[in-house]
């Protein structure tokens, strides 16, 4: 670390006279470890607390840019695209301070954790946030040649999915393939063949 004055300490045949010591003898390596516990959290919190004040500073932009009728579909966007991405960073320094409890139902905090992962999608999907935002930027032509790869992905898996059975058509895709389930619904295995 450059920026810290961390460096190897070696005492060998060093004595300490009683009255010098600090704590009990012994037992050093227990208060560097218990403070420890307290510093992460600090770190911690205060990464969340400035990636909070930044959003909260985006936030009063668009209201007040909103007042004037001047906020654009590309400001709201970089506001839902990075309010929603930092709620997500956020709650998962949260959940992992409770850990395996943050998995539980009875904590209020695995509820909010699913809920806040959500809102990366209603709205229009963050995916689409960046298109908008892209557009803004003057890069559509870009968007476009990409675009149509993505369209002809899409029109091959609706193809897919309407298929006749039987026909030789593969699995249709859906959520459940990717290894995902809905926001408070826990995942289900799948069933074994044979």
């Amino acid at each position: 670390m450059l920026a810290s004055d961390t460096a190897e300490l070696s005492f060998t045949d060093v004595e300490v006279p009683v009255e010098n010591l600090l704590g009990e003898e012994g037992n050093a390596f227990y208060y560097l470890s218990d403070n420890l516990v307290q510093e992460r959290l600090i770190i911690a919190i205060g990464a969340c607390a400035s990636e909070i004040e930044a959003a909260q500073a985006m936030v009063d932009r668009a209201m007040n840019l909103h007042d004037k009728d001047e906020l654009t579909a590309a400001d709201a966007a970089k506001l839902k695209l990075f309010g929603t991405e930092m709620a997500g960073r956020v709650i998962d320094k949260c959940l992992q301070l409770h850990g395996d409890y943050g998995y539980m139902r009875d904590y209020p905090i695995a509820r909010l954790y699913a809920d806040t992962r959500v809102s990366r999608i209603y709205g229009g999907t963050n995916e689409v946030q960046k298109t908008v935002i892209a557009k803004s930027l003057g890069l559509q032509s870009t968007l476009r040649a990409g675009a149509g790869s993505a369209r002809r992905a899409r029109r091959l898996a609706t193809r897919r999915e309407m298929a006749p059975a039987g026909t030789g058509s593969r699995l249709p895709v859906s959520s459940s393939a990717c290894g995902s389930a809905p926001p408070g619904r826990p995942m289900r295995p799948a069933r074994r063949s044979g």
